[in-house]
């Protein structure tokens, strides 16, 4: 087996434990993966340029930022979810690795992604990302709220109505538009509430108005199962602050075999100073 693939795998188990609650260390994946802690410390420290320790740690306070960002669980019950001895030892490690308090990440107007790390065992596909300015459009929409999970790809439900609703426009217009606005909710569970408009430009018979705002655009192209993988995951691979809201646009693109591809626009407000 080559390098690459010890590492995934290793990778692939760590986010296993992290994704069901579970403690894990360094002697945990040398036990689980065969390997002597020697040797898997070598390589994953050539193939991702951080150490066990290092990734499991940065992984952990990447789901703790997003559960203090978009929900309204206590510090203490998301230091202990995620196997920190105490809160304070939480809050200690947090404000280290995001040089802000618990409490400032989660009053903050924006969501700093500077510092989140991704699941590096998922591939997501190339996207274009491009400072641009949304011009005023008027839309005519059917508002719904959906709650989904934050730590792991569980979104079934929204997923399949948003793909529905997505082809049942598609069949009629050139594009679909969504517009998503992220609320916390749950102080219980790992959940966030979606406040979702979709629908289609209409100036006549519009109910809702998106105003003119500088942007960022991220643009992709694949199907439906990769951009939902995409649409999952890719705030965290951003090197900016983001808002908890945004707009998508979306057209059919062609199909290949059995699958339509989509050409899909994000649009995410730009921080202003």
């Amino acid at each position: 087996m080559s390098k690459e693939k010890i590492v995934l795998n290793i990778i692939k188990r760590i986010e296993s434990k992290l994704d069901n609650k579970e403690n894990i260390s360094v002697s945990d994946v040398a036990s689980i993966s065969g390997f002597t802690k020697r040797y898997m410390q070598k390589i994953f420290k050539e193939q991702v340029h951080l150490t066990i320790s290092s990734y499991i740690k940065r992984r952990r306070l990447t789901k703790a930022a997003i559960l203090i960002k978009l929900t309204k669980k206590s510090f203490y019950h998301i230091a202990m979810d995620l196997h920190f001895s105490t809160q304070q030892s939480f809050t200690r490690a947090f404000s280290r690795e995001f040089n802000v308090s618990p409490l400032h990440f989660r009053n903050s107007a924006y969501f700093d992604c500077s510092k989140l790390l991704p699941n590096l065992s998922l591939k997501l596909k190339e996207y274009k990302i491009k400072k641009t300015r949304l011009s005023t459009f008027k839309l005519k929409a059917l508002s719904f709220n959906l709650k989904i999970g934050l730590l792991n790809n569980n979104s079934t439900r929204a997923d399949k109505f948003r793909f529905s609703e997505v082809n049942s426009i598609l069949s009629k217009r050139e594009e679909a538009i969504i517009v998503t606005t992220l609320k916390p909710d749950s102080k219980l569970e790992n959940t966030v509430l979606l406040n979702i408009k979709i629908g289609f430009k209409d100036d006549t018979n519009f109910n809702f108005v998106a105003h003119n705002m500088p942007c960022w655009e991220i643009s992709f192209s694949g199907s439906w199962d990769d951009y939902r993988t995409f649409g999952y995951n890719f705030l965290i691979s951003l090197e900016f602050n983001a808002t908890t809201y945004f707009i998508e646009k979306i057209k059919n693109h062609n199909k290949k075999g059995n699958d339509v591809y989509y050409d899909a626009k994000i649009y995410i407000p730009v921080e202003i100073n």
